[in-house]
């Protein structure tokens, strides 16, 4: 782990060591993690995972862990957090949000902007790359069908790759980034303008 510290060090990129997981899931439930990392940008959490995959050490990408029951027995690998590779910006209807987007914030926030189409999915926990991999979906509405493109991270193939959502896969809740070992870097949706909240 010596190596790990050196490199977040040399990246700049925040970490916690002997972490409770109950701290970072929404039930406040799970046992000890040996580190915690928190990449800021994109490109901190491509080069985390990447150093990390590269290194053989453990690890798991997480969101805001509101669809994880972690035990109470502790991780010897690494949570790398996407929490705080947070933003979301908008271009009309056409929105790119972050993996580390909380998807309950960032719909009232379009909603005061005028902006629709994701209110099925307003009273779901999570964040962006958590609901697309999940393809989270309420009330007739999922958050594959807004998808217009998906920037995901391939740390097998040290690849970031920009995918139309029909190249997703999405199926109830469900979609290849389940079905693999790809991260959700951000997300592009094509959503509607209305009255403003």
């Amino acid at each position: 782990m010596d190596e790990l510290f050196g490199f977040l060090i040399k990246k700049d990129v925040e970490y916690k060591r002997n972490q409770l997981m109950s701290q970072y899931t929404s039930v406040r439930i799970g046992g000890p993690a040996s580190v915690v990392v928190f990449p800021a940008t994109q490109q901190q959490l491509v080069d985390v995972v990447h150093f990390l995959h590269n290194s053989q050490i453990e690890y798991r990408v997480i969101g805001c862990m509101s669809n994880v029951l972690p035990c109470d027995n502790e991780y010897y690998g690494v949570l790398v957090s996407t929490r705080k590779v947070n933003r979301y910006s908008l271009n009309g209807a056409h929105v790119t949000a972050e993996c580390g987007v909380l998807s309950s914030s960032m719909i009232a926030g379009l909603a005061r902007s005028g902006i629709g189409g994701l209110e099925g999915l307003c009273g779901i926990p999570g964040t962006i790359g958590g609901m697309v991999t999940l393809n989270a979906g309420a009330y007739n509405c999922e958050i594959g069908d807004r998808v217009k493109h998906i920037c995901a991270y391939s740390p097998s193939d040290n690849i970031i790759t920009r995918l139309a959502r029909e190249e997703c896969d999405f199926s109830y809740r469900n979609s290849i980034f389940s079905k693999n070992d790809m991260i959700v870097l951000s997300a592009e949706f094509q959503l509607t303008e209305r009255e403003p909240d």
